[in-house]
């Protein structure tokens, strides 16, 4: 009788722990999952992609690339977009555009943008008309 009771609870032992297994495999896996949808692993997928290029010195593929991630919400991506335009780097210089999104990223707490931001007013390059000082 003791052996049978022995083996039954090896064997709930095994199957307890082969469950726990594949539960927490589920769990990694839809981890893995949500992370993938999260917007912010795109944003960093298309920066880094961007920034890959710049480095590379494909300066018109970056730009492509950063615009992506800024239209997305990123504010790295927006500032470095802003610094390539308002440079003529990789694009025609463009001071409106480069305000445009200097002030994007500055808005979600960039210290960078707010500088360059600054320099922008400062040179009055870019700057609305109806554009109030902020930073």
């Amino acid at each position: 009788m003791g052996t049978l009771f022995y083996r039954t609870l090896v064997y709930a032992k095994i199957v307890y722990f082969s469950l726990e297994v594949r539960v927490k495999s589920l769990v990694l896996f839809f981890t893995f999952v949500a992370l993938l949808s999260n917007p912010f692993v795109s944003f960093a997928t298309d920066f880094s992609h961007a920034h890959t290029a710049k480095i590379s010195g494909n300066y018109e593929e970056a730009v492509k690339m950063f615009k992506v991630a800024a239209e997305q919400g990123d504010s790295f991506s927006q500032h470095c977009l802003g610094v390539m335009l308002y440079k003529g780097i990789g694009a025609p210089q463009n001071y409106e555009e480069a305000f445009k999104w200097l002030n994007m990223a500055a808005k979600q707490g960039l210290s960078q943008a707010k500088l360059d931001l600054e320099i922008l007013v400062y040179h009055k390059k870019g700057v609305p008309k109806d554009y109030k000082h902020k930073y």
